[in-house]
């Protein structure tokens, strides 16, 4: 299955960055994070899922996740001098030059911290064979002096659908209806190919996710 087009992403600066240039436009702090993209029949089926859960979420209020934007987060960094950007290029660079592209499935749902007092909401990414566990240490590897906290104890491979700020007690049963049925669900597979290093601006209107650099894994 193929990669879905990362215009929608907005992917301006990526070229500028993998000639290890700073974009003059950048401001002097940019918030980062990395990740892997999304093929765009893996995307349907995870709208169609949140839509559901929409529905079932009438009562609370819920930050959806933009269809077009969703990813699957291997290290958040937080805010980073636009000036280290060629040092974080090349760390990343020499650490995903050993690493082959990822088979990964993406199936069942879940939430943070748990079913009663949920936080966020997440559709699920898994391998098998250890290779995103792989891939997420090596990630954090390259990153490490880059981010501003320390990374999870336990890496749960998992794409956000929504983030509840306010859970209401009567879409207590209709919620969980939707984990059992999720649960159960498989979204599609498919073979990651690259990581993305991203920008995330936040603006009144949600988040903006900019490319700023590709690292192709091995074939």
């Amino acid at each position: 299955m193929e990669a879905r087009d990362e215009s929608a992403l907005n992917t301006g600066a990526a070229d500028r960055a993998e000639a290890g240039e700073v974009d003059s436009e950048l401001p002097a702090l940019v918030r980062l994070f990395v990740a892997l993209p999304l093929p765009e029949a893996v995307c349907g089926e995870i709208a169609r899922a949140q839509a559901e859960l929409r529905r079932a979420l009438v009562d609370s209020t819920v930050s959806w996740a933009r269809v077009e934007q969703l990813h699957l987060t291997l290290r958040f960094l937080g805010w980073v001098e636009s000036a280290r950007l060629p040092e974080l290029n090349e760390r990343l660079a020499s650490g995903l030059a050993a690493m082959d592209a990822v088979n990964l499935e993406c199936a069942g749902a879940g939430c943070f911290p748990d079913a009663r007092r949920p936080r966020v909401a997440w559709v699920g990414v898994s391998e098998p064979a250890g290779r995103l566990s792989e891939l997420h240490q090596r990630v954090n590897a390259a990153v490490g002096d880059f981010a501003a906290a320390p990374a999870e104890d336990v890496f749960v491979g998992h794409i956000t659908v929504g983030r509840i700020k306010r859970f209401a007690a009567s879409d207590t049963a209709r919620w969980q209806r939707w984990l059992e049925a999720a649960a159960a669900r498989r979204f599609g597979g498919w073979l990651a190919r690259e990581v993305l290093l991203f920008r995330s601006e936040l603006l009144p209107t949600g988040a903006r996710h900019t490319v700023l650099n590709r690292f192709a894994l091995r074939a």
